[in-house]
């Protein structure tokens, strides 16, 4: 049950993330949040803490997804969800990294983060369906596939 905290949690700070990288993206260079409020002669490409909260949301994200998966398989680790689990991983790490170093625009740090994001999504529908496969013949008593 902790797993869905993680993942609630992920969900709210990807969307304050959001929000803040949002305010930021309308405002030209030069200028700085500082406490919700724009200062100018701020440092460029400076996006205040949007970026860190959108990164941790969505690491938070991916770690209790992670979690939640290994519940449901029983906490045994399937070979596939090593492949998986990697993924998210490298995914979270990335985007901490990209909020880090802050050398995007806003519209690209959160397209680079969606971009991820589905492809973690279809790495893990087509796992899941291999091991599906894997998991029925055997059940009905037919050799796996």
């Amino acid at each position: 049950g902790y797993g869905h905290f993680a993942v609630f949690v992920g969900i709210a700070a990807v969307g304050v993330g959001a929000e803040l990288l949002i305010d930021v993206a309308g405002e030209p260079a030069g200028v700085e949040r500082v406490a919700g409020e724009p200062v100018a002669g701020g440092s460029e490409g400076s996006a205040g803490p949007g970026p860190a909260v959108f990164a941790g949301g969505l690491a938070a994200f991916l770690a209790g997804a992670t979690l939640l998966s290994f519940a449901n398989l029983g906490f045994k680790f399937h070979p596939l969800a090593r492949i998986l689990t990697s993924l998210r991983a490298a995914l979270g790490a990335g985007v901490i990294v990209l909020a880090w170093l802050w050398n995007l625009s806003p519209l690209a740090f959160v397209a680079s983060a969606a971009l991820g994001m589905v492809a973690v999504s279809v790495v893990h529908t087509v796992l899941v369906a291999r091991v599906e496969r894997t998991r029925l013949p055997a059940a009905a008593g037919g050799a796996p596939r």
